[in-house]
Formats: C-alpha cells, structure tokens, sequence
C-alpha cells in the first residue's frame, strides 16, 4: 500500500530479496544472505527520505534496517537486533579504524550473545554501535573475565560502559560504569561496586597488556 500527501509519500508491504548482498564500510567482507525476506516501508519527504526493512531473520533473531538518502544520495544506515552470538558480530565487523590490534581484540573475547540496540554508519562520521551483551567472557592478562553484562557503546574510537556486571575467579562487580580509548594510552576509568576475594588480587592488580586494544 502507499499514499502521496502534500509531497509526502509513504509506502509498505512485503518484501522478498533472493543473493541478498550488502557492502559497507564497518563491515570486514559483504555480507551475503540466501534469501531475505521481510516488511518494506519507504517514507519520502522533501527530498529526504528513509527506507526501512523490518522483521529480517538473520542469525537467527530479527533485524531491522533503516537506510537514510538524500536524492539519490547515500546518507547513512542503522541496524537493529535481537540477541545473537557475539562471536558472529565480530567476526563481520572491521575494527581496524577502531582497534591497533582488531584480530588480539577479537581473539580475547568468547562467548556469550549481543543485542544491537543502534549501529550507525555514515560516511564521514564517526562509527557508532550501541549494544547490550550478556554471559561474555574475555581475557584480561592472564586471567579470564566472566559473566560479563551490560550496555556498551562504541563511538569512533571510544568505548563506554554502563550497568556492567562480570566475574573474575570468586570476586563479583556490578554497576559498572566508565569509558575506555581504544588504541590509545589513556588507560581505563570504571567505577563499579565489587565483592573481592582476596585470593583474586594479583590477577586483579596485575597490568593488562599494554596496546593490544
């Protein structure tokens, strides 16, 4: 269906896409999907327009796609998600604009799934992923981080906790918060509340690996 008001169109319905294929500059190669199927809405409006596919089955959980143009121009896109394995997010994304060591970053965690509440991408503009993660694991040192939760927010190369929880060995933290420059040597700045066994102190004392990040 679709309707034409005032220079305003709007249209939806079905939509059914065989080799789906998508190439973007966040991503480490295209992304190739069988057969994509899902709810189309186009909305058009001074020149300005958003193009939105919804109720996508990927991995497993629903996506949903919004693509911003301009004419005929490009302007940006933004995906959404259920939960779904985070080692299948990693493995499609290209940190290696965000990262100095995207493979040691990716090879340290394992595990657990991820909710992407808002990926943003446009040319020119800094990359922003917004996601919730939960039952995570990743190596700190030589220790392993466990049971890892919370809200993480990815813009350019700055990364931001909050209402994190984890597990080192016995020792517990919750209501983490703080942020973090990836690739840089301004180190860490969390806050949290901890329940800490004293037997987990060297691991917890000991200094990460500096520049793997």
């Amino acid at each position: 269906s679709f309707t034409y008001r005032d220079e305003r169109f709007s249209a939806q319905g079905p939509l059914q896409v065989e080799d789906f294929r998508l190439t973007a500059g966040f991503l480490a190669a295209p992304l190739s999907i069988n057969r994509l199927e899902g709810t189309l809405e186009v909305l058009m409006e001074g020149g300005r327009g958003t193009v939105t596919v919804s109720g996508v089955s990927f991995l497993e959980t629903a996506f949903t796609v919004h693509n911003h143009i301009e004419g005929r121009r490009f302007e940006g896109l933004e995906i959404l998600s259920g939960f779904f394995a985070t080692g299948e997010l990693l493995r499609r994304l290209r940190l290696d604009g965000v990262a100095k060591r995207p493979e040691t970053l990716k090879g340290s965690v394992t595990g657990g799934e991820v909710s992407i509440k808002r990926l943003a991408y446009a040319p020119a503009k800094p990359f922003v992923l917004e996601m919730d993660i939960r039952d995570v694991a990743f190596a700190y040192g030589k220790s392993m981080v466990e049971a890892v939760g919370g809200r993480l927010t990815l813009h350019g190369k700055n990364l931001s906790v909050a209402d994190g929880k984890a597990r080192i060995g016995n020792s517990s933290f919750s209501g983490v918060e703080g942020a973090t420059a990836l690739g840089g040597d301004k180190g860490l700045s969390f806050r949290a509340r901890y329940d800490v066994d004293l037997r987990d102190l060297p691991a917890l004392l000991s200094e990460a690996p500096r520049g793997d990040l």
